[in-house]
């Protein structure tokens, strides 16, 4: 592996400026109280307060005063993943501390490039660290994803007690997501978690202050930098003062008159500035169209709140001075802010940053400009993972010209397919309305659609409908523009799979996956490695699925990418496979992982996934402590969801079996007589259907038709070589006998074994325990199934 962690970078800017605390302002006041407050605080303390109430400077003065070893580390300006919390963690320790060099080597080789493993690593460095050390995070941004908060949680659980650990932060959400003990050392008064509110301001400026601040100040703060630079800056007089009656008067009022004060060109660099997170002076200038290099010192030596990234002449805003600025600029001037933001997200995408250009156009709501972006770089956009930016920008974009622009209809039907599929299915037919002719740009959206049609049949098991478009796809395809070349392959590879042709569909979507990786396409890959996997899946090669699904999580890693469907279709499977495994701690790490993809998704995407935990808790917990309620909640959905039947299928696996475990005959009876219709089909979703119509007819007690049906479906897989699904229907048919021999057993056992889902055994305990007795069961295989079976059921 050439890239590891400590190499990758989300932003286009290096790393080093986050290992160094800023420059104290001069003058500088002491917070002499809270300084000797944080350091006679034990282990772990957080600072929560918002932006411009003095966190960085108070803990840069911790910083310079500590005497011992000391690391810092910034994560601004980063939406927080997992791999960059522990990548910058370790470049900040790295810095500070004498690391193991043997250790170093290995993870700059990539032999240690697993996030879990490189955190162990980091923690275990600081317990074998006799020096006290002290480590700020600084600029803790708001974290939305499990894994990362289960990191911090370990961080802190794990924090060696010689050592100091300081987070800074004006997001609070992370604190409620740790564990208990946690959550009560952060906030408990022997720890001393410093917090403010809107309602309190440790800008203190005497007698100055009107009664209204007065009653809000905390007794024992003394002071802080961005909001008390403002007020002071602004020259603001005891009547101007005595008329704010909260922080946010404060920064308002002080700003206009800072502002207003500035030369011309001055103000006119901070306020263009403004518009981006961070920037340099080359970038500026293009926004300007004028050289702005007399200008920066000047700025530099009135601080303005403005602070160096890096040594390569990179620069960034105080947070609360930028929201500001930016305000000023959109209100002023809302046309000299868009030709600013087009000229700004040009160089952007001259140094291939789409993503930046097209926050800056929905910075200044230029419908024009985001139109223009998503139409040229959209589908790039979302081969690099960008999905959830594309749909927010593709809603901003009026239908009316949504309707018109072929470019952004095939997009938004890209996008839409992850988790609106109606809207989705809207977008094709008005995608459909551009073919007029048989020009090139025709044939560019007609093969479009074919391959996005596809991909909607397939969702919804529309085999007519998959077979007419993954033909036209297949046979544009040489024709087809090079961005769509991979799909137009994997449209009759979807085809052939749900026919049943597992082995045909495995070599065409190989051949897929050969198209997306000579260019580079992140999401195609992800998607022709996931259904490869699947095929191999469905043949119970469990080998082949994790080395297929090990080069899906490189690739995640290496691209930093943002979760996506392709990426929810990976751990859903991962799961479900640790379960047949009995890994039931993988099984539920990877089925967190799904749903937290999906969290933001209509509720029945969440029915794969309620279906992995229930399965689990099933296993690990037996039918108790809550179960009832996540059943019913699965019952709930499956019976409203229309959509996607290889979803639905497993749920109803499921629910039969808890029907059945409830001795709930009327319910298993209404859903047998809804299906027994339904099973004259040849399709795969056909396959597991009469699987599970099988399964019924045993609960119920007809062993003929079990027997009977059971036996085909065994057959059916066999043709299809699904060996997974020949397995299962194995399964029902032997639970309808009465007694057989043990070299059966023996050979089913052995098939369990081969295809590792010897994890069945717990999650059907009740089932393999009544074999014991009722067949007459070998040495070997009765070895196997007691090794398997929970404790309560040996």
């Amino acid at each position: 592996m050439q890239a590891t962690l400590l190499s990758q970078s989300k932003i286009s800017l290096g790393d080093e400026w986050r290992f160094q605390p800023p420059a104290l302002p001069r003058p500088l006041i002491i917070k002499q109280k809270l300084l000797n407050q944080l350091a006679e605080t034990p282990l772990v303390a957080s600072v929560v307060a918002p932006s411009g109430y003095g966190k960085t400077v108070l803990s840069a003065q911790l910083f310079a005063q500590w005497q011992g070893v000391r690391a810092w580390c910034t994560f601004a300006d980063i939406d927080l993943r997992l791999h960059d919390l522990v990548r910058i963690l370790i470049g900040a320790c790295q810095h500070a501390l004498q690391f193991d060099e043997a250790l170093l080597q290995r993870i700059q080789q990539g032999l240690i490039d697993d996030p879990k493993s490189l955190l162990e690593s980091l923690l275990q460095q600081l317990a074998d660290n006799p020096t006290p050390t002290l480590l700020i995070l600084d600029n803790l941004p708001k974290i939305d994803t499990q894994d990362t908060l289960s990191a911090l949680d370990q961080l802190i659980e794990q924090w060696p007690k010689q050592h100091k650990l300081l987070i800074n932060s004006s997001a609070t959400e992370w604190q409620k997501h740790l564990s208990i003990t946690n959550i009560a050392a952060l906030c408990s008064p022997a720890l001393n978690t410093i917090r403010f509110d809107d309602k309190e301001t440790i800008a203190l400026l005497g007698d100055s202050l009107s009664p209204a601040l007065q009653s809000l100040a905390l007794p024992f703060i003394d002071g802080s930098p961005a909001i008390t630079w403002i007020a002071k800056n602004a020259c603001l007089n005891k009547q101007e003062l005595e008329a704010i009656n909260s922080p946010e008067e404060l920064i308002e009022h002080g700003q206009r008159k800072i502002t207003a004060a500035l030369p011309p060109a001055a103000r006119e660099f901070i306020l263009a500035s403004s518009l981006m997170d961070y920037f340099n002076l080359t970038l500026v200038e293009q926004m300007l169209e004028h050289d702005c290099h007399s200008l920066l010192p000047g700025l530099l030596k009135q601080q303005l709140l403005l602070g160096q990234n890096d040594d390569q002449g990179w620069f960034h805003f105080h947070q609360l001075w930028r929201v500001k600025l930016r305000q000023v600029l959109l209100s002023e001037n809302a046309d000299l802010a868009k030709g600013l933001v087009r000229r700004a997200a040009t160089w952007w995408m001259n140094h291939k940053q789409p993503r930046q250009a097209i926050y800056l156009a929905r910075t200044t709501d230029d419908v024009q400009l985001m139109q223009q972006l998503v139409a040229e770089h959209g589908w790039l956009m979302f081969q690099r993972g960008y999905h959830q930016l594309l749909k927010e920008t593709l809603l901003a974009i009026p239908e009316t010209i949504r309707k018109q622009d072929p470019a952004l209809l095939m997009v938004a039907a890209k996008v839409l397919l992850i988790d609106d599929v109606p809207a989705a299915h809207q977008a094709l037919d008005q995608l459909a309305a551009h073919i007029v002719d048989n020009s090139e740009a025709s044939r560019a959206i007609k093969v479009s659609h074919a391959c996005l049609t596809a991909t909607y049949a397939l969702k919804e098991c529309d085999l007519p409908l998959l077979r007419q478009y993954a033909k036209t796809a297949y046979e544009l395809a040489p024709v087809a523009p090079d961005i769509l070349v991979p799909s137009a392959y994997a449209a009759l590879a979807e085809q052939l799979w749900l026919e049943g042709d597992i082995e045909k569909a495995r070599f065409l979507w190989l051949g897929a996956l050969q198209e997306a990786k000579k260019r580079n396409y992140v999401t195609d890959l992800l998607w022709q490695l996931h259904f490869v996997a699947t095929t191999f899946f469905y043949q119970g090669n469990a080998g082949a699925v994790a080395r297929f699904y090990n080069e899906a999580h490189e690739l995640e890693k290496r691209n930093q990418l943002v979760y996506n469907d392709a990426l929810w279709c990976i751990y859903r499977t991962e799961a479900e496979l640790a379960l047949l495994r009995g890994n039931w701690e993988v099984a539920i790490a990877d089925t967190q992982q799904a749903m937290h993809i999906t969290r933001s998704w209509p509720e029945e995407a969440q029915l794969p996934c309620l279906v992995l935990t229930a399965l689990h808790h099933l296993a690990t917990q037996g039918d108790n402590h809550g179960f009832a309620e996540q059943i019913a909640q699965i019952e709930r959905i499956t019976h409203d969801y229309q959509h996607h039947p290889f979803v639905r299928h497993r749920a109803e696996q499921l629910l039969l079996h808890c029907w059945h475990k409830q001795n709930d005959g009327v319910k298993m009876q209404r859903w047998l007589s809804e299906q027994l219709n339904q099973i004259h089909g040849r399709t795969l979703f056909d396959l597991h259907h009469r699987r599970n119509i099988a399964q019924a007819h045993l609960y119920c007690g007809d062993i003929e038709a079990a027997e009977e049906l059971a036996e085909q479906t065994a057959i059916m897989a066999a043709e299809y070589t699904a060996h997974a699904e020949q397995l299962s229907a194995q399964f029902i048919w032997l639970q309808t006998q009465a007694s057989v021999a043990t070299t059966e057993i023996d050979v089913y056992l052995h098939t369990l074994q081969q295809q590792q889902r010897l994890g069945e055994i717990t999650l059907y305990a009740e089932i393999f325990r009544g074999w014991l007795p009722r067949f007459n069961i070998g040495d070997e295989s009765y070895r196997i199934i007691q090794a398997h079976l929970p404790p309560s059921n040996h």
